[in-house]
């Protein structure tokens, strides 16, 4: 055996070379013979558990094929105050991966992040990686730029089943009209979760995809309501909404004077129900103290 020739003593250089290709050769014969069904084995019950995927990789080149899809499936850049400062920042880091490593992008089906508080070079970088990431089913972003959302509508029409946007700030009407002109554009859209501040005199329909699902609007804005009842109204193909949740806040502790106070508002959310869509109504009640929950 080549392992005992190298364990007998020393070698001339012509027999070890010999000896190495052996070696090379069975370990590949040993590896493609490896049956595919025991890596599915595996994998399969491996899927979300990613430090073990992480490790596992290491094992041998088959494994960490295999494991590239599951490992770079969802990539997360939630915002962290301590990491702020950092120079080598996460989204600095994918932005060098991506470039080492342009064809891991077709392996990424998640991507999350959060714009608040990032330096001009790292919204430079996110830029860059929302336009090489073309194949992402979900996007959550939390205090993104209107040239974030200006990408989405760009890259992402055709692939994109579930968007999170939240604490979104549209104070002109350059900014609204830029967010107005991207929940349509995702054609295969099901779930959409916003939380949109809107300047006061918005007054022009958002309209949906037909494939819209499940909508939440989080605290909701008066004035995004009232969009959204325009949008419904022109509407020549309604989205096929089975949930439609809507979140609204109280500061003084009493809800059911809230409502007495504001049953005019009453006109905005009527209209929103469609034919089969289950309407949740959540109403939150913020004391000083602590927050209190009701639901209405």
């Amino acid at each position: 055996m080549p392992s005992e020739l190298i364990r007998s003593g020393p070698l001339n250089r012509s027999v070890r070379r010999f000896t190495k290709r052996i070696l090379r050769k069975t370990i590949k014969k040993y590896y493609c013979s490896f049956p595919n069904e025991i890596f599915a084995l595996i994998f399969g019950h491996l899927v979300d558990d990613l430090p073990s995927l992480k490790n596992i990789s290491l094992v041998c080149r088959d494994f960490a094929a295999m494991a590239r899809p599951f490992v770079f499936r969802d990539i997360r850049r939630p915002y962290k105050r301590y990491l702020i400062a950092t120079t080598d920042s996460l989204v600095k880091r994918f932005w060098r991966f991506i470039r080492a490593h342009p064809n891991m992008t077709d392996f990424v089906r998640t991507l999350q992040f959060s714009a608040y508080a990032m330096s001009w070079r790292d919204l430079g970088r996110l830029d860059f990686i929302l336009a090489h990431l073309q194949l992402l089913q979900e996007i959550c972003m939390d205090h993104p730029k209107i040239r974030h959302l200006q990408a989405i509508e760009r890259f992402f029409s055709n692939t994109l089943k579930e968007l999170h946007c939240l604490d979104v700030v549209l104070d002109t009407p350059a900014h609204f009209e830029a967010f107005q002109n991207m929940p349509n554009s995702l054609i295969a859209l099901e779930v959409l979760v916003l939380n949109v501040a809107i300047y006061e005199d918005a007054e022009r329909p958002l309209i949906f995809p037909c494939t819209l699902n499940f909508m939440s609007l989080k605290r909701t804005d008066m004035i995004l309501l009232s969009c959204v009842k325009l949008g419904l109204a022109v509407s020549s193909n309604l989205p096929k909404l089975r949930v439609l949740l809507l979140e609204f806040i109280s500061w003084d502790g009493d809800w059911s004077r809230w409502l007495e106070e504001n049953s005019d508002r009453q006109s905005n959310w009527s209209p929103l129900s469609i034919s089969g869509t289950l309407v949740v109504f959540n109403a939150d009640t913020f004391y000083l103290d602590k927050p209190h929950s009701k639901r209405k």
